[in-house]
């Protein structure tokens, strides 16, 4: 049975992906709580993948990218620089010029939200299971 604690280090991870820092402690809880009422899966890939079927999880992930942290964080910045920032918030580095290219493309066209590119870009960094 998938409890709201049951979605902390997924929440955790987006956290860090997308701000730089680990959720504070009422973030989480509304976070955890919200994603178990949307029924959402509890790894970043899986839910990558809700993201386009679960009106929910859309929601949520979106609201990283409309949230005042955000704004605060990225508003005036270029799109390169919010992709270089999630690349240096998961990997320590800026984003390869050929992911950078294809990240702002994808931004600056509306194919993904700024949400849903750093939990794509977390997935794709997540391993695989063969479960």
């Amino acid at each position: 049975m998938t409890t709201a604690a049951s979605y902390s280090s997924l929440v955790q991870e987006l956290y860090v992906a997308y701000f730089g820092r680990p959720a504070d402690y009422y973030g989480l809880q509304n976070f955890e709580t919200a994603l178990a009422a949307a029924n959402a899966p509890t790894d970043p890939a899986a839910l990558a993948l809700a993201y386009s079927t679960n009106a929910a999880v859309k929601s949520l992930v979106d609201s990283f990218g409309t949230s005042a942290e955000s704004t605060a964080l990225y508003g005036s910045g270029s799109t390169e620089s919010f992709v270089n920032a999630i690349f240096e918030n998961l990997f320590g580095r800026p984003a390869a010029v050929s992911g950078l290219t294809f990240w702002v493309n994808a931004i600056e066209s509306g194919a993904v939200s700024q949400g849903d590119a750093a939990l794509a870009i977390l997935a794709g960094s997540e391993p695989t299971s063969n479960s």
